[in-house]
């Protein structure tokens, strides 16, 4: 399990385009950063219902405030555009919570 950065990355865009991104460091190894970056083409079927998904669960409705805010042992942020709607949520890391 790695205790050090982890970033990941996924972005999908209108001409059905999915780039990732998967920046992570061991630093028990004290490795330099590897990032794998893949890109590939999904159908239009596929970015439809990915809006659709982000549409129906109302996540461009919420709102970060009540989640703990991050810390000195890191943080999560989850960023979401869909159309011309764009929200950014940010909290301490998950299994940094006591």
């Amino acid at each position: 399990r790695l205790s050090g950065h982890i970033f990941c990355e996924y972005e999908f865009t209108q001409d059905g385009r999915l780039r990732y991104a998967l920046n992570a460091m061991d630093p028990q190894r004290m490795e330099a950063d590897v990032v794998n970056r893949q890109e590939c083409y999904v159908s239009p079927d596929v970015i439809e219902d990915l809006r659709k998904i982000i549409e129906d669960s109302d996540v461009l409705k919420g709102d970060d405030r009540h989640w703990p805010a991050p810390d000195r042992s890191g943080r999560q942020e989850l960023e979401v555009v869909c159309g011309m709607q764009h929200i950014a949520f940010a909290t301490s890391k998950l299994g940094s919570l006591s």
